[in-house]
């Protein structure tokens, strides 16, 4: 991931290139969670769920919202 931001120009981006749908999700704010993970508040899942400790239960609920734009093998 260092490598990529090392290399990538981000000259002329702004929030109008995030998709709407992912700023709706990040202006209804972080949560923390009864673990003490920070999660955006919309992935919350309906069912506490238990994790192996708080980076896993982070990335997998703040993961729910990313979109996989990589081609699929063939």
């Amino acid at each position: 991931m260092r490598e990529i931001l090392r290399t990538t120009d981000f000259t002329g981006l702004s929030d109008r290139d995030i998709p709407l749908m992912f700023r709706e999700v990040v202006e209804r704010r972080w949560s923390l969670t009864a673990a003490g993970g920070r999660v955006l508040t919309d992935l919350r899942p309906e069912v506490p769920t238990t994790y192996v400790d708080r980076l896993a239960e982070e990335t997998t609920i703040n993961g729910r919202g990313m979109t996989d734009y990589d081609p699929s093998p063939p």
